[in-house]
């Protein structure tokens, strides 16, 4: 019996080692591209490869890598690593996320939004919500509690995405808003999306309106304020440009400010507080509820309860994966707005 037994285990250990099994699409993913590895000169690391037979897709290593480290490239039929050989006749194919079932997947700690999020605009490439003040747009810390981490439970995944693209394992918001604002934010769903529309906020080409309330009334109605900004890199501040196109709605009589006034923003830049600086500093008029700029005079601390009156209303650009569409969303004033000046005026007439 044991004479047996070793034999058994001579032939195992002389018999030809199997390849290993191969590994099966992941759910959501394709196959968009198989290679021809005839033309490689001899046994090729993965990530060169990729960047010998597609250097449009891969055209530096780190891409390359990237792709191997993300599961979404395959050899023989099984995921390949960076550290695999690509040999004369073997089979590299690349996967790339052509469709995404769900959001919610097994790596959200709660299947339970973190806060209620509206949506404005949605397709399969973007989606724009509308941020509630009071939430960052990126985590501060470790909490759930910011708009990236509430956007899966509030957008439907893509039904297909084009070739060439790939669908997003969750939306990812483009811009930002500051904590304290409220508004409109652009979130992307594909990773073309994301690229076109980051790069359209880069060079200007999104056009912004914003609606906020102001202590006091500027002397001009209309305007446009062109002052720098510092802006911080590195640990230097230093000044930036910044530029500002201001009208103003309707002023109404305060007993606490003496008036407040509902004005339009349409920044043609986009440094940190530019809004709130020019809104302070220029007109001086700070916003009402901002803590940073209005000075802490008697009127400012008596309207910053109830946050900040800052919300982007209005944006418009050119769709970044369709072709010829423009898009426009825009939102009502909040009701929070129009509850201030209303309450003051009516305050005013019967107490002045």
């Amino acid at each position: 019996m044991l004479l047996w037994l070793r034999l058994g285990a001579l032939a195992a250990a002389l018999a030809p080692p199997q390849a290993p099994p191969a590994t099966p699409l992941r759910r959501g993913f394709e196959v968009v591209a198989t290679f021809d590895t005839s033309t490689l000169d001899g046994a090729t690391r993965a990530p060169l490869a990729l960047q010998v037979l597609d250097p449009r897709r891969f055209p530096t290593p780190s891409k390359a890598k990237r792709a191997c480290r993300r599961a979404e490239v395959a050899l023989n039929g099984r995921t390949a690593r960076c550290g695999d050989d690509v040999n004369v006749g073997d089979v590299l194919e690349l996967r790339a996320r052509t469709c995404v079932e769900s959001y919610l997947q097994a790596r959200f700690r709660s299947a339970k939004a973190p806060f209620e999020l509206k949506v404005a605009y949605e397709d399969d490439y973007l989606a724009v919500v509308v941020k509630p003040s009071g939430r960052p747009t990126h985590s501060e810390g470790q909490g759930r509690m910011n708009l990236r981490s509430a956007v899966p439970f509030a957008l439907r995944p893509p039904a297909k995405v084009d070739d060439g693209d790939r669908a997003l394992s969750r939306p990812q918001p483009v811009h930002r808003l500051d904590k304290a604002t409220s508004g409109l934010v652009l979130c992307a769903k594909t990773k073309n999306a994301a690229v076109e529309a980051s790069r359209m906020f880069a060079e200007r080409r999104v056009k912004k309106r914003y609606a906020a309330v102001l202590l006091g009334a500027p002397e001009s109605p209309r305007g446009v304020i062109d002052a720098d900004i510092p802006v911080s890199v590195n640990g230097v501040t230093t000044p930036r440009s910044a530029r500002t196109i201001y009208s103003v709605e309707r002023v109404v009589p305060s007993l606490k400010a003496e008036s407040l006034t509902l004005v339009h923003f349409a920044p043609r830049t986009g440094r940190t507080h530019q809004l709130r600086r020019h809104a302070a500093d220029v007109l001086r008029c700070p916003i009402v509820g901002d803590a940073l700029y209005d000075g802490g005079g008697a009127a400012a601390m008596q309207f910053r309860r109830r946050g900040l009156f800052l919300c982007a209303r209005y944006l418009e650009l050119d769709h970044p994966c369709v072709p010829g569409e423009r898009l426009r969303v825009e939102i009502p004033l909040p009701a929070k707005f129009d509850d201030l000046l209303a309450r003051e005026s009516d305050r005013f007439e019967r107490l002045a």
